[in-house]
C-alpha cells in the first residue's frame, strides 16, 4: 500500500534542505500497510479511476484523501445544503456551504501547512493516462516525450512486457515514442537520466556535462540572466573554479567565449587546472590570444567558437577594426570587477560591444568584496559603466554558500611562526614612523582625530577611511598632508610585506627610491643608505645586539653645525669627508632641492678627502671596540639607524641632534 510522507528527508546524507523539508511530499511503498478494508477501498478507488480516467481526471488525489482525513479522524458534522432548480439562494445556505467547505479543506492540510497537490504517479503508473497512449506532466497535460520515455522505463523495470493489446500501456507507449520520431527528441535531463540507466549513449547527451551536478548550487542562479550580471564572491571561495564550471558549459556552436586575461597568471593556472580536474576525458586548454599572433591566426581563433583568454588591449583594437566581429561573440567575462571605473579600459571595450552586440552575455566577477565598498556607491557606478542590470551577492553566511561550506568542511592547522629579532625591530620601527605619520596628520584639523590612532592603522583600511574624510576637500590640501597620507599607505604595505615576502631589503629600497623623488616629510631613507654604505666600502663594524632608534629629521638641521656628528656611535672608523659630505648633501637635497646637494657634497668631500690621505681616519668619540661581530648590510638597511652600544655593557644611548 503507498502513503506519501510530508516533509520527511529521510536518511540520505546527500539531500538537504533550506527550510527544513517544509512541503516536500514522499510517497513509499509498504506491503505490509492497511488493513483488509483499507486496501478494498484503495482498490475500489483505483478502478473507479481507471473507469473515468478521461472524464474526472480530478478523481486522482483520492489516495492522499483516504491517508489524510483518516490521520486526523476527520468527520463532516455540518451537513450538505441541496438546492432545487427554482429554490433562492439565500445568506444562510452560502454560509452553511461554506462552513462545510471550509471545514474539509482544513482536515486536509498537512502538519507543515500545506496541501499536497494532485499526485498520480506512484498510483496509477501502469494505465496510459491520454487516450493516445502517453504520458503528461500533470493529470490534464497532453503527452510528452520526457514524461512517456520515463514511466515506459520506469514499466519496464517493474516488469511489465509490451504485449500487443488494447488495453496494454507500455506497448501503446512504446508506441506513442516510436509514432513522435523516437526518444532522440527527449529534452537534455531525460537522456542524462537515460545515459546513466545505461540505455543512451552519453556522445547523444547535450553538451552539459554530467560534472554539472558537483558543482556549487547557487551557480544555477547566476546563469539565470542571459545578459549576464555583477558577480561579488566572498574571498576564498574559489573564484577560479566558478569560472571553470561556466567555460564547461560553453559550446563551440554557441560562439566565442572571451575571457579578458588577469593580470596574474596564478588565477589562469588554476583555471586551467580546474578545466582538468572537473572534466579530465574532454578537458581542453583555452587559448591565450597575445600581440605575438598575427592577425590572420587571431582571426581563425575567433571563428573557431573556442574560449579565448585575451588581453584588453588586443579586444578593443580588434573591435575598432573589425578584425574580430561582435556578432560572432557568445559572451564577455571580466574577472576583477573592483578595478573597473568609468575611464578604464574595460568600460570602454564594453560599450562598443555592447552597441555591435546586444544578444551576448557579459559577467564580471569580484572575489574582494572589501574593494567594492570604497568610495560613493561603487557597486552601483561599476554597474553603470559595464551595462549590467543584476547584482549577485555571496557571502559565507548566504544559505547556499554555507550549505556548500558545510558539506566539505576544511581542517584547520593553525601554524604560528614567531617573528625573529630584527622583524621585530623593523616592525616597531615602522609602528613608530606611522605614530609620527599621525601626529603630522593631527594637525591640520580636517580629519576624524578619534580615528586617527596607531592600532587602527594596524588593522584596518586606515588610509582609506583617512582618503575617504579626505576626498571631498582633497583639492584643497597641501602637499604635505598628501604625502602623509600617501606615507601611510607605504607604511601599511611594508608591515604586510614584513610577515608575507621573503626578502624585505628589495621592498624597502624601492619603497626608499619613491621616497627620494616625491619629497617626503619623513626622509629615513638618507640614513638608512648612508649606513648600507659604511659597511659596504669602510667595513664597520656594529653590536651584536643592536637596539633600535628613530631619527627624528624632520626639523632643519644646520650647516654651519660644525660639532654636529650623524647618530651613528656605532661606526669605528670612516672617511670624514665622504661621510658629512653625503649626510649633509642628502639634508641639503631633502629640504632645498637635490640640485644643490650635489654641489654640497662637493665642497664638503674634498678637502676631507685630501686630509683622509695625509692624516689617519678621523677619530669620533663613543666607537665600538674591534671586536664587536660585524652586521651585515641587509639587516642594517632593513632594520634602519641602530642605537650604538659599546660590547662592554655601557647602556649609554645617544639621542638624535634636533
Amino acid at each position: 500500500m503507498w502513503k506519501l510522507k510530508i516533509g520527511d528527508g529521510g536518511k540520505d546524507p546527500n539531500i538537504f534542505s533550506t527550510n527544513n523539508f517544509v512541503g516536500r511530499q514522499t510517497w513509499e511503498f509498504d506491503p505490509d500497510a492497511g488493513t483488509c478494508e483499507e486496501k478494498a477501498q484503495v482498490e475500489a478507488a483505483r478502478q473507479h479511476f481507471y473507469d473515468n480516467r478521461f472524464k474526472v481526471k480530478a478523481c486522482s488525489d483520492l489516495l492522499w484523501r483516504f491517508q489524510i482525513l483518516k490521520e486526523k479522524k476527520f468527520k463532516q458534522t455540518i451537513s450538505s445544503v441541496k438546492i432545487e432548480d427554482e429554490e433562492d439562494i439565500t445568506d444562510e445556505k452560502v454560509v452553511i456551504t461554506l462552513k462545510r467547505a471550509v471545514h474539509h479543506l482544513s482536515a486536509l492540510q498537512v502538519c507543515d501547512g500545506h496541501w499536497p497537490a494532485h499526485f498520480a504517479g506512484p498510483l496509477f503508473l501502469t494505465p496510459a493516462l491520454n487516450e493516445d497512449g502517453g504520458w503528461g506532466l500533470h493529470i490534464e497535460s497532453p503527452s510528452t516525450m520526457f514524461c512517456t520515455t520515463s514511466n515506459y522505463i520506469c514499466v519496464r523495470i517493474l516488469g511489465e512486457i509490451p504485449y500487443e493489446d488494447e488495453e496494454n500501456a507500455c506497448a501503446r507507449a512504446r508506441k506513442w515514442i516510436l509514432d513522435h520520431d523516437g526518444v532522440t527528441h527527449i529534452p537534455s535531463w531525460g537522456k542524462i537520466w537515460l545515459s546513466i540507466l545505461g540505455v543512451f549513449d552519453w556522445h547523444g547527451c547535450n553538451p552539459m556535462p554530467p560534472e554539472f551536478w558537483i558543482l556549487p548550487s547557487f551557480l544555477p542562479e547566476l546563469l539565470e540572466d542571459t545578459n549576464g550580471g555583477l558577480v561579488i564572491l566572498s574571498s576564498g571561495l574559489s573564484l577560479s573554479k566558478l569560472i571553470s564550471s561556466l567555460l564547461l558549459l560553453h559550446s563551440t556552436s554557441q560562439g566565442t567565449l572571451l575571457i579578458l586575461s588577469p593580470s596574474s597568471a596564478t588565477l589562469k593556472s588554476k583555471i586551467n587546472f580546474h578545466l582538468k580536474t572537473l572534466n579530465p576525458q574532454f578537458y581542453q586548454v583555452p587559448v591565450e590570444i597575445t600581440a605575438d599572433l598575427p592577425v590572420n591566426h587571431r582571426h581563425s581563433l575567433y571563428s573557431s567558437g573556442s574560449v579565448c583568454f585575451i588581453t584588453p588591449r588586443i579586444l578593443i583594437v580588434d573591435l575598432l577594426t573589425n578584425k574580430l566581429p561582435a556578432s560572432i561573440i557568445s559572451g564577455l567575462i571580466i574577472l576583477n570587477a573592483h578595478s573597473v571605473s568609468e575611464t578604464s579600459t574595460e568600460a570602454f571595450i564594453v560599450r562598443i560591444f555592447r552597441s555591435l552586440n546586444r544578444s551576448a552575455f557579459v559577467r564580471v566577477f569580484s572575489d574582494r568584496p572589501q574593494a567594492m565598498v570604497s568610495g560613493f556607491a561603487k557597486a552601483e557606478r561599476t554597474m553603470k559603466c559595464l551595462h549590467i542590470r543584476k547584482l549577485h551577492l555571496w557571502p559565507r553566511f548566504q544559505v547556499y554558500v554555507s550549505q556548500e561550506l558545510e558539506q566539505d568542511l576544511p581542517d584547520v592547522v593553525d601554524i604560528r611562526v614567531p617573528m625573529s629579532k630584527y622583524m621585530m625591530g623593523i616592525q616597531k620601527a615602522i609602528v613608530e614612523v606611522m605614530g609620527a605619520c599621525l601626529k603630522e596628520m593631527r594637525k591640520t584639523n580636517k580629519v576624524d582625530v578619534e580615528d586617527l590612532t596607531v592600532e587602527n592603522g594596524l588593522f584596518k583600511s586606515f588610509d582609506e577611511i583617512v582618503r575617504r574624510q579626505l576626498d571631498p576637500i582633497w583639492h584643497t590640501l597641501g602637499k604635505q598632508t598628501k604625502q602623509l597620507v600617501s606615507d601611510l599607505k607605504t607604511l601599511r604595505k611594508l608591515l604586510d610585506y614584513l610577515v608575507r615576502v621573503k626578502s624585505g631589503y628589495r621592498d624597502i629600497e624601492n619603497v626608499k627610491s619613491k621616497f627620494c623623488h616625491c619629497g617626503s616629510p619623513i626622509p629615513l631613507h638618507q640614513f638608512l643608505h648612508f649606513h648600507a654604505e659604511l659597511i659596504k666600502c669602510h667595513g664597520v663594524r656594529f653590536p651584536s645586539q643592536p637596539s633600535f632608534l628613530l631619527l627624528d629629521l624632520h626639523h632643519r638641521m644646520p650647516l654651519w653645525s660644525a660639532d654636529w656628528s650623524p647618530p651613528m656611535s656605532s661606526i669605528k672608523h670612516f672617511s670624514g669627508g665622504y661621510a658629512l659630505g653625503y649626510v649633509y648633501g642628502g639634508l641639503v637635497g631633502s629640504h632645498f632641492g637635490w640640485r644643490y646637494a650635489f654641489w654640497v657634497e662637493a665642497i664638503l668631500m674634498l678637502p676631507f678627502a685630501i686630509l683622509g690621505f695625509v692624516m689617519k681616519p678621523l677619530q669620533l668619540k663613543g666607537f665600538v671596540p674591534a671586536d664587536s661581530k660585524k652586521v651585515s648590510a641587509l639587516e642594517t638597511v632593513t632594520l634602519g639607524v641602530q642605537d650604538a652600544e659599546a660590547s662592554n655593557g655601557n647602556n649609554e644611548s645617544h639621542e638624535p641632534s634636533k
